[in-house]
């Protein structure tokens, strides 16, 4: 019906349209003031007749003449009155006028933006969950707009530097850290934020795509097709890979030759620590944390590089987790019997055994119900001298009948493939023997487990 009017916009090639249509919106166009009021009634007649009214308060009427808006008393309906703007109006969320409004729609896309990503800031989420928010909740504010309004590079990058303060005010990026592992997924072992760059450039060239499939059956987007061979379609800052740098991507690149990657960011993967946790871990695999090899290396802010507990070798990350002498007596055996507890009471809920209240709590020694008998730290009596004869824990797996050894292994990461091979290399023969006692005895008796305990740890 509106298209019958003959009445609209002619472009300068020649073509015409009088409408734009969004499920219950309509935006309408026309050459003159008596033509454009000819649509309005037409529309509001037409929707009087299939039961819908105008939303006067939302309506809206605006004339110009040579890109200068003229005032007008607005346009009478039967049930109120259009009123007349001239500073500008939404449409489906952006801003139009009768000049170009990115600036404006730009500033509040981005307002908006920070507001929502300081909202995902301050939440309860661990970090892969708060990334996941981020990608879903804020960035498709940016999103939204691309494709219509223009997006500089300048803006862009503002934005990014906004994003990664927040980050950094909120404890989820290190202010050392590369930035661009933000932009990697998280089993690569990135962070799994959504590009900006990345975000919009998918958007404009969504919309190039369907105009031009759609461009010989609808004439506005044909014309929008015309006018879209000129948008600049921006590269991401994902080029400068952080697993290429000197510094930033060193441990990857170690850790690739001697450990599986899969399995090294599988605590990234599932994602279950706090936001402060996450980066720190990145920012000590990073190597950017402030060490005293670092600020004699790097900053140049220190002369003697040496750890200070031990002063036998620069303080680096490595040496502090695993090569000092002094923490090799308390610390290093805690952090080991750490690790071994965590999986104790994983142990404990898979065969319904009584496990410690409390995480700190120390397990039993012996641990046995119907289904299986767990040994912690526990030296075992056999028939002949073996000298790996006191595993971390026993699994006695009745049902089965065989018993499971384990020895916890905390090593430098350099050092996973050397500790697999003698762990392997020394527990054969223990466990050759109590597989022998265990299918012997139906793995129910006691007598053949010794009572004496090592006690000098882990």
């Amino acid at each position: 019906m509106l298209e019958e009017t003959q009445y609209g916009y002619q472009f300068k090639s020649g073509t015409k349209i009088n409408h734009l249509f969004y499920m219950d919106d309509i935006k309408l166009y026309a050459n003159k003031e008596k033509d454009i009021d000819s649509l309005i009634h037409l529309s509001q007649v037409h929707s009087k007749n299939i039961g819908m009214t105008f939303s006067i308060e939302k309506c809206a009427r605006l004339i110009l003449k040579k890109d200068h808006s003229m005032l007008t008393d607005g346009l009478r309906m039967p049930n109120g009155t259009i009123k007349y703007i001239e500073e500008g109006y939404k449409n489906l969320g952006i801003l139009h006028s009768n000049i170009n409004h990115e600036v404006e729609v730009r500033h509040k896309a981005i307002t908006e933006y920070k507001s929502r990503l300081g909202q995902v800031l301050q939440s309860q989420l661990n970090a892969k969950n708060q990334v996941m928010a981020i990608n879903t909740y804020a960035l498709p504010v940016i999103r939204y707009s691309a494709g219509i309004i223009k997006w500089t590079e300048e803006a862009i990058n503002e934005t990014n530097i906004a994003t990664r303060k927040l980050l950094t005010m909120h404890g989820a990026l290190h202010p050392k850290s590369d930035t661009t592992r933000l932009y990697f997924d998280r089993k690569d072992g990135g962070r799994g934020l959504k590009s900006l760059q990345q975000r919009v450039k998918e958007e404009e060239q969504g919309i190039k795509a369907h105009a031009a499939s759609m461009a010989t059956s609808g004439k506005c987007l044909g014309e929008f097709q015309s006018a879209a061979l000129t948008m600049d379609l921006r590269h991401d800052d994902e080029k400068n890979d952080w697993r290429t740098k000197p510094v930033h991507g060193a441990y990857r690149r170690q850790i690739s030759k001697v450990g599986d990657l899969h399995q090294t960011y599988m605590w990234l993967k599932n994602g279950n620590l706090t936001t402060n946790t996450d980066s720190l871990i990145i920012a000590a695999q990073e190597q950017v944390l402030p060490t005293r090899q670092l600020q004699t290396k790097v900053y140049h802010t220190r002369d003697d590089p040496r750890f200070r507990l031990c002063r036998d070798a620069p303080q680096t990350i490595q040496h502090i987790i695993s090569g000092c002498k002094q923490l090799a007596g308390n610390d290093y055996p805690e952090w080991h019997n750490h690790v071994a507890r965590v999986l104790y009471r994983s142990l404990c809920n898979e065969y319904g055994l009584n496990k410690p209240q409390h995480s700190f709590e120390g397990p039993v020694e012996v641990n046995e119900n119907d289904l299986a008998k767990i040994l912690w730290d526990f030296y075992s009596r056999i028939h002949k001298h073996v000298l790996a004869n006191q595993p971390d824990i026993v699994v006695v797996d009745k049902e089965n009948k065989r018993p499971i050894l384990i020895d916890i292994e905390v090593p430098n990461d350099y050092n996973i493939a050397s500790k697999k091979r003698q762990v392997r290399e020394r527990s054969p023969s223990l466990r050759r023997d109590l597989k022998m006692l265990g299918c012997k005895n139906n793995c129910s008796h006691s007598r053949h487990w010794g009572t004496e305990r090592n006690n000098t740890g882990a």
